[in-house]
């Protein structure tokens, strides 16, 4: 995983390295602004990536909760034990979908834009801390849409 996050910022100081005279010439203050100019940078910028991935879904996890509990209810009425099974099982899928859900609210609570550490290192460190948080954060998230989008009709 390390191997991986490194290898992607020397692609991105590569990138960086590879504009034309022209690109400089034209769009320095645009080009300037979309560098990351430290590995801090690039790290805050892959943090924020993982989580404008995942946000936008909080809705659709919302939405496929509260599905799975009408389902839930219509099949606790028919009182039919054949349903048991389906009932479990999303049961399940709800209590994923609901923990995918906290992941992502205890992540942006605890999370700092601006960390008070000291030193570039120091902060970039917390950043390659937060990315690896950020990123289990989307797998629950898009794992449980997974599992739910089995189960849910």
């Amino acid at each position: 995983m390390k191997t991986t996050v490194w290898a992607l910022l020397a692609l991105l100081s590569l990138a960086a390295c590879k504009t034309t005279p022209q690109e400089n010439s034209s769009t320095e203050t645009s080009t300037a602004a979309a560098i990351p100019a430290t590995l801090e940078d690039s790290m805050y910028k892959l943090v924020i990536a993982m989580h404008d991935e995942a946000m936008p879904k909080m809705n659709q996890l919302k939405g496929l909760q509260k599905t799975a509990q009408q389902q839930i209810d219509s099949l606790k009425a028919t009182n039919n034990k054949a349903n048991e099974m389906l009932m479990i099982r999303l049961e399940k899928v709800k209590l994923q979908l609901a923990a995918a859900e906290k992941g992502m609210d205890d992540w942006m609570a605890q999370f700092e834009p601006d960390p008070m550490q000291p030193t570039t290192e120091e902060r970039g460190a917390y950043f390659k801390d937060q990315y690896e948080k950020a990123k289990v954060m989307r797998d629950n998230i898009f794992i449980s849409l997974d599992s739910a989008a089995a189960i849910i009709r």
